[in-house]
């Protein structure tokens, strides 16, 4: 307006006005996650004024190394993928900022997420490897993550190829127990696995443990010397063991008399028996017990049936009663032989009696006189002298 009260006029100005800065927030991965890997960065941005897409954004982690993330107009959020495995294991921030074309600077609220990229470290701390197991075995696993707390992790045991079974954690051993029926499987031969898995479902395995399997015991049979047999002099003691999982002739296989100590006995290929020779003469005559053992690779021992023989090593006791050294006889004479040995019953000795020029011939056992007889035609030789033996 001038002096003269006249008033000009100008061309309006339209202008926009921005004092707010972005809005910005972590979109993913959400905050308190556990990560690894390749971890897709979502941020969600927006400004009063500037056009969606339009904006700056830009993602560090723990502060530093700011990177710029690209919008995706399919979900209207930007993204960056993160490189988890370059950081330690552990916590770490996630921070996001927005800058509109005012250069004006929108930061999110950090998001803390734990990166797990190592996978679990697992051991079979039982059973041992190359240890031999029977019945009900308890396997022990020791697995443990750099983030996930302890006992916390999946852990499965398996046997051979079989199914998994979950082992469940045990405070007290701090151990992941199972306990496996090794009854189920086949003696022999056998590998013990284990796995376990993290939060980030990542897995880490157990070297895997073989073991021997022995349920079954070895068998024993003593069949040489026979039951009840007379012996004397050197025997073979012949036994026959097996095991069924042990190779033939790989078993532990003793022999003892008569409570003795042990004998190792000797396995024989072309037969395949085991022997032990046994000098009857150190043992004593008499009743005398044969006792065997087996012991396979896995330390168990089967006992054999006994067996009781009568050993007897002194020849018996013989004499000619009648007729007398020196005497005359005449007709059918008489023989009577004393013959007793501490190994025989009475009358159970085969007794035989000859003179000079003839076969021997058995006696018969008299009871009631207690000698073995036998009558001899003395007219059947020549009058003069003859020896009569016995």
């Amino acid at each position: 307006t001038n002096s003269s009260t006249l008033t000009g006029n100008a061309s309006p100005v339209t202008v926009t006005v921005d004092n707010a800065a972005p809005t910005v927030t972590i979109a993913a991965p959400a905050a308190g996650s556990t990560v690894y890997d390749t971890v897709k960065v979502q941020v969600n941005a927006s400004d009063a004024v500037d056009p969606l897409g339009s904006l700056s954004v830009e993602v560090a982690i723990d502060g530093s190394g700011w990177q710029p993330a690209a919008f995706n107009a399919g979900n209207s959020t930007y993204e960056w993928d993160w490189d988890s495995t370059v950081v330690a294991d552990g916590s770490h921030s996630i921070e996001a900022r927005a800058t509109n074309s005012l250069s004006m600077t929108g930061n999110a609220s950090p998001g803390a997420v734990t990166v797990n990229n190592d996978v679990p470290v697992v051991t079979v701390v039982t059973p041992l490897e190359g240890s031999t197991v029977s019945g009900d075995v308890l396997v022990q696993v020791d697995a443990s993550d750099t983030v996930d707390p302890e006992g916390s992790l999946t852990v499965q045991v398996w046997i051979d190829s079989g199914g998994a079974s979950t082992a469940l954690y045990n405070s007290a051993s701090g151990y992941y127990e199972f306990t496996w029926d090794s009854s189920s499987a086949s003696d022999g031969s056998h590998t013990v696995n284990a796995h376990a898995v993290d939060s980030s479902n990542r897995t880490g395995s157990a070297t895997p443990v073989s073991v021997w399997v022995d349920n079954q015991p070895p068998t024993i049979l003593i069949f040489n010397p026979a039951d009840g047999a007379t012996v004397s002099g050197t025997v073979t003691v012949r036994m026959n063991a097996s095991d069924p999982s042990d190779p033939r002739g790989s078993l532990n296989v003793e022999v003892a008399i008569e409570g003795g100590p042990w004998q190792p006995a000797t396995f024989q290929s072309g037969s395949g028996y085991y022997e032990w020779v046994w000098d009857t003469m150190t043992t004593g005559d008499g009743s005398r017990q044969i006792d065997a053992r087996v012991t396979n690779s896995g330390g168990r021992i089967t006992n054999a049936a006994p067996v009781t023989v009568q050993a007897n090593n002194e020849p018996p006791d013989i004499s000619i009663v009648s007729p007398t050294d020196g005497s005359t006889v005449s007709g059918d004479v008489l023989i009577q032989v004393d013959a007793s040995d501490e190994n025989n019953a009475e009358g159970t000795l085969t007794v035989r009696v000859w003179t000079d020029g003839t076969s021997p011939v058995l006696t018969v056992y008299n009871s009631g006189t207690g000698y073995y007889e036998h009558t001899w035609d003395s007219t059947s030789v020549l009058d003069g002298n003859q020896n009569i033996n016995a």
